[in-house]
């Protein structure tokens, strides 16, 4: 999903997950982005990227209902989970393995594989994991993915998010926003995945803005797949 954010965001975002994954094409739903057209976002994605197909899909609709829980998290539903089921059963059904996630979140680099390859050998054909928050040393407000150098040392604390096999038993099950909890979630989270979430990489539209944590500690590992962009 995807509403005004920066084109070199969406590019950076396709880019890095072709170079460390292999990833071959994208799909985003756009919620009603006034910046740019969709015509231009797919224009700048085939001229900068290496993705075989790249499909921009009108989403100009509500977002839907939102609330904040106790803990401060939110909760957003309708729309997001929509485009995500319609992604299943039109878009995507015949893709050899699909990857949700956010334009401000990068998956850590495998070593030997890429997360596509190692969802198709896995037992259940889709895998689940969680994230950990990364964060700028310098600067304010928003910034790309590319400026962020440090992570928090309270590891694989942001939400999770999953791979999976369309056309394998799970992947035809309906698709979660945070992929499968309960046992399907337990059968099929791994620790060999992981990536990393941006905190300063957004337009402050769930209003959790850039702040640092006191717990951020600097990353080679995020630094060296970064440089690659």
């Amino acid at each position: 999903m995807n509403k005004d954010n920066p084109i070199d965001w969406i590019v950076d975002w396709a880019r890095y997950h072709n170079i460390h994954h292999a990833a071959e094409a994208a799909l985003i739903f756009d919620n009603g982005s006034t910046g740019y057209s969709r015509s231009e976002l797919e224009r700048e994605l085939i001229d900068k990227t290496n993705l075989s197909y790249v499909s921009i899909v009108c989403a100009d609709l509500p977002y839907g209902w939102s609330r904040n829980l106790k803990n401060g998290s939110w909760q957003t539903q309708y729309l997001q989970s929509a485009c995500l089921n319609l992604a299943r059963e039109i878009f995507l059904a015949k893709a050899n393995a699909v990857l949700s996630i956010d334009i401000d979140e990068f998956v850590e680099p495998l070593p030997k594989t890429n997360v596509f390859s190692l969802t198709n050998k896995s037992l259940f054909g889709q895998l689940v994991w969680k994230g950990t928050w990364a964060f700028c040393s310098v600067g304010s407000g928003p910034m790309p993915q590319k400026e962020h150098d440090l992570v928090s040392e309270l590891a694989r604390d942001s939400s999770r998010k999953f791979c999976t096999v369309p056309n394998r038993f799970l992947g035809k099950m309906e698709w979660l926003i945070h992929g499968h909890f309960g046992l399907f979630g337990l059968l099929t989270s791994t620790k060999r995945v992981h990536h990393w979430h941006f905190r300063r990489t957004n337009t402050s539209w769930k209003g959790h803005g850039f702040g640092m944590s006191d717990f951020a500690k600097p990353s080679a590992e995020l630094v060296a797949a970064l440089a690659r962009l």
